[in-house]
């Protein structure tokens, strides 16, 4: 068994949203390189922790529910995280089934505006996405069949060219306020918790904007993530001292080519012990 750097990883990805893998192979390799809580945060979706919480079972690992929602603060996109959530919780429920409307709807557009940059994807495409189990499609499936259909060389070129900020097939989709996704994550018994402050262009999470957001219910964020250099990390710590935010951190993990690991980021038992307090209060 290989040893990962850090032992509890709070943020990972799998096909439920835009992940490779199941959650039954997700947990499989955290456990592997000796992970001892995992949090499962798709994007919108939560219909992977039923699975994910069986095979942490096999594995002796504690897994935490969460979930990372896609919302709006000043008509920029912010991801947030909620940690140990119920994902039954009718209105979180809701909340992901308009998310998950949201992205079939602009997923479709996206692939209308492909089809007339003369660059057409296989019309069984979103078929394919269901019948794997993906409830969250987004622009990362998109980059990813452009590539495979041989119309860009990697998934950054798909976004360069067509997916991204000002390309032909970029589709804004309707989002949650943060407030209401803070909301939302409080009424499902969670915590929730800024994804990658220092991952946004920009946008700047000093201690003032750390503070707002403090007042709107947010109770922590994220310290290591693959977006955070050594500067920032050592930026947000003070800033979440100076503020008693709860810490978090985690590799972010997908399964893409180069992705880090699960474990590769996160935080040791010591850095843990504040956040796993206040969900086993929550819980």
């Amino acid at each position: 068994m290989s040893s990962a750097p850090y032992p509890v990883d709070l943020h990972a990805h799998t096909l439920v949203s835009d992940g490779l893998r199941t959650p039954a192979e997700l947990v499989e390799l955290a456990a592997g390189r000796g992970v001892l809580t995992l949090a499962l945060t798709d994007h919108d979706a939560v219909e992977g922790i039923a699975p994910a919480r069986d095979a942490a079972a096999r594995h002796g690992l504690e897994l935490v529910p969460g979930v990372e929602l896609s919302c709006d603060l000043d008509a920029r996109e912010v991801h947030l995280l909620g940690l140990g959530i119920d994902p039954d919780a009718p209105a979180l429920r809701e909340l992901l089934t308009r998310a998950q409307a949201s992205r079939r709807k602009a997923f479709l557009r996206a692939l209308e505006r492909l089809a007339t940059c003369r660059v057409p994807l296989p019309e069984d495409l979103v078929e394919r996405l269901d019948a794997q189990g993906t409830r969250a499609l987004g622009r990362a499936h998109l980059g990813r069949a452009l590539t495979r259909a041989g119309h860009t060389r990697s998934v950054g070129e798909a976004f360069a060219r067509f997916l991204g900020e000002g390309a032909p097939a970029r589709v804004i989709r309707e989002r949650p306020s943060l407030e209401e996704a803070i909301e939302v994550v409080v009424a499902a018994g969670g915590l929730p918790l800024l994804a990658h402050p220092g991952g946004y262009a920009g946008s700047t999470f000093g201690v003032e904007r750390l503070r707002q957001l403090k007042r709107l219910g947010v109770v922590g964020l994220e310290l290591r993530h693959p977006a955070h250099k050594s500067q920032k990390i050592r930026a947000f710590r003070e800033a979440a001292l100076e503020l008693s935010l709860l810490v978090s951190g985690g590799s972010d993990h997908h399964g893409y080519p180069g992705d880090q690991p699960p474990g590769s980021q996160g935080l040791d038992l010591e850095e843990y012990r504040p956040l796993a307090a206040r969900l086993a209060s929550t819980g």
